[in-house]
This record gives C-alpha cells, sequence and structure tokens, in this order.
C-alpha cells in the first residue's frame, strides 16, 4: 500500500494536475474598480494620444499624482507649448493653472477626473446594453497574466472589453491592474469601430504617503481657473419645480438608455436645464433654455471649422448637427425654448429625439 502512495506521489509531481486561474466576473471587476478609486494612491506618468481630426493626432505626456479617496494633479509634460500647464481635484473643485484668460480649458482627462462612477455604477444597466469580456489574455492559464499584451508600466493586467449590443454606440478596452485594481490602459472607440482615444501608464509608483501640501493652490492672476464639481441630482418633478420655463421631456430615446437625473445649471447669469440619460457607458445629455435668453450654444462652438454641420428641417424647425470625427454630435435647434442634444449615438437616433420634442410641442 506504501509502494502505491509513494508512486502515485511521484506522478503528481511529474504531471500536477492543472488548475485553471479563475478570472474575476463583471460585478467583482467593476466593484474592485470602484473601491480602488477610494483607496489607491499612486504616482505615475501616462501618454494620451486622441485622433480628434482623424488621420491627425494629438499625443500628450502626463504626470499624475492621486491621494485617495479624491484629490488628483495632472500635470502636461509635453508637448513643450502646453508643458507645465496643471489641473488639479481638491474639496470639490478642479483647478485649472497655467491657462490663459480665454484660452479654451479642456474637459477632465479620464479616468480621474471624470470619475469612473459614471461610466460602471450601474453594472446591470451596462451588462444589459453591452457584452462584457474579462480575461487575462488568450487563455485562462496563470501564465496568461504575463503575457506581453496584458504587462502595463510593468504590472499584470486583466483585460476588459466593451461591446455594444446595439449598432451605433461606443466601444471601450481597459487594462485593469490585477493587484490595484487601477486601470493602467484604456482604449475607446467610436460607433464605426474606430480608435479614438489611447490612454496608457508608462510608469506608476503606488503610494500610501503623498504629501497633502503639494494640492493646495492659491489662485491669483489670470492664470488660475476654477470649476466646481458638485451638483445636485434633482428629480423631473423637482427640476419642473425649480426651472423658469415648462421643461419638455423626450418621448422617443434610443434602445437602452434610462434617465439618470436632472441638473440646474446657470452660465452667464442664464439658467440651463440640463436632462441626463445613460445606457451603462455612455451618456446623453439634453439642454434647455429660454428661447429669448442669450444662448451660449448659439455660439459657434470650438474649432468648429474642423466639424461636419449639416443643417436639416424637421417639421418647420430648422436644425443644426455638428459631427466631430467619430465623437459625440451635437444637435440644436430653437422653438419656443432652445435645445441642444449632445450625445454619442448615430445620427438617426439623435433626429427621432429632437422630432419627438418639435412635433409634439
Amino acid at each position: 500500500m506504501k509502494g502505491k502512495i509513494n508512486i502515485l506521489l511521484f506522478l503528481l509531481f511529474l504531471f500536477p494536475p492543472l488548475v485553471e486561474a479563475k478570472v474575476p466576473g463583471a460585478d467583482e471587476i467593476f466593484q474592485n474598480l470602484l473601491e480602488a478609486e477610494n483607496t489607491v494612491s499612486f504616482v505615475g506618468k501616462r501618454l494620451v494620444v486622441d485622433w480628434k481630426f482623424p488621420p491627425h493626432s494629438i499625443t500628450m505626456e502626463e504626470l499624475i499624482i492621486k491621494k485617495a479617496p479624491d484629490r488628483v494633479i495632472m500635470e502636461i509634460l509635453s508637448p513643450w507649448e502646453l508643458r507645465g500647464k496643471k489641473i488639479i481635484r481638491d474639496a470639490g473643485r478642479i483647478w485649472f493653472e497655467n491657462f490663459e484668460k480665454d484660452e479654451f480649458l479642456p474637459p477632465p482627462p479620464p479616468p480621474e477626473f471624470s470619475g469612473r462612477k459614471t461610466f460602471f455604477q450601474d453594472i446591470s444597466l451596462l451588462k444589459r446594453n453591452y457584452n462584457v469580456t474579462i480575461s487575462k489574455g488568450n487563455n485562462h492559464e496563470p501564465e496568461a497574466l504575463s503575457d506581453e499584451s496584458n504587462i502595463i508600466a510593468g504590472r499584470k493586467t486583466y483585460r476588459i472589453e466593451i461591446t455594444p449590443k446595439y449598432p451605433g454606440r461606443p466601444a471601450k478596452k481597459l487594462w485593469l491592474d490585477a493587484q490595484k485594481h487601477v486601470v493602467l490602459r484604456m482604449e475607446d472607440y467610436s460607433w464605426d469601430g474606430r480608435l479614438i482615444s489611447l490612454l496608457v501608464y508608462t510608469e506608476i509608483d503606488f503610494q500610501s504617503q503623498i504629501d497633502e501640501k503639494i494640492f493646495t493652490t492659491s489662485p491669483s492672476g489670470q492664470n488660475h481657473r476654477i470649476r466646481e464639481l458638485k451638483e445636485e441630482i434633482l428629480s423631473l418633478s423637482e427640476a419642473q419645480k425649480r426651472s423658469h420655463f415648462p421643461v419638455k421631456v423626450p418621448q422617443n430615446l434610443p434602445e437602452g438608455f434610462v434617465f439618470k437625473g436632472a441638473y440646474i445649471k446657470k452660465m452667464d447669469g442664464i439658467q440651463h436645464i440640463h436632462l441626463r440619460y445613460a445606457d451603462g457607458l455612455t451618456t446623453l445629455s439634453l439642454f434647455e433654455t429660454k428661447a429669448d435668453d442669450v444662448n451660449l450654444w448659439d455660439k459657434q462652438p470650438p474649432e468648429a471649422g474642423r466639424h461636419r454641420v449639416e443643417e436639416i428641417s424637421i417639421g418647420k424647425v430648422n436644425c443644426k448637427i455638428v459631427s466631430p470625427p467619430g465623437r459625440v454630435r451635437i444637435l440644436h435647434w430653437t422653438t419656443k425654448l432652445s435645445f441642444t442634444l449632445i450625445g454619442e449615438i448615430s445620427k438617426s437616433e439623435m433626429i427621432a429625439i429632437a422630432e419627438s420634442l418639435i412635433l409634439g410641442e
């Protein structure tokens, strides 16, 4: 009997049992990601490439200092004409340093500033409208974590692919640190499958001790500008009560989109009602204001000359569609109210929403 046991142990030594490494599910992956947002601090460098006007690209190298839960410094290292510009998030505000008075402020770069919660807090909605595939490489073996394509900044990662179930929607790929659960690489794809932006860390050092003094800033002169981050989320009924005009709600939404909240914004003293819808990955925004007000959305959009601008008619209403290459579309029109619809959806879906509002009046 003892001899049989020894032979069995010898065979197990030569031929160890194959144990398939468990790949986390979508719920676990995104929960880890959200927890890391509030608990993980680090210093790193990353490249951000944006194919804003294909085939041309905009490439920046950035220094990122993240102190959990919500303090972030992003400093541009290159190109030289942007070097030294900083975006600092602290105490519910974003500070823009070394931007000229009239210089166009860029939207906060993902993922730290825009907030991963915007996209991943409603996992059931995401999975309802998108296919989520999580892998360690070409197979589920433990060695696949060490596959060269899954090593980012010297760290092992899981690869997450998010693809739409409905045509005309964007897609996304993420490489998530296998231990710290921080996004180390992110690729965004347009509705027609083209890569339109890339973010990838080239260096990252996870640190628990980051001096809070570096987030302290005293704005002075013309090179500091502030944008408030805090927004009060309202129900439709509450937005109606606080609005200076009757808020119009679209009756024809694209498949999968649900109402996520209303916001009241004041720009140059003018009240705007912002209705936000989401499908789990992308958002759809409808801005409304009084037609007789001076409307910021009637102004020429930044670099509009490089976008395709098309004028159409819905009923007897003239509408303008601004289509940046592979990006969000902007549809603007004026009836009794002034409307601006912004979303990363197809042109036909944008028009259908506008029709439900225009023809419903």
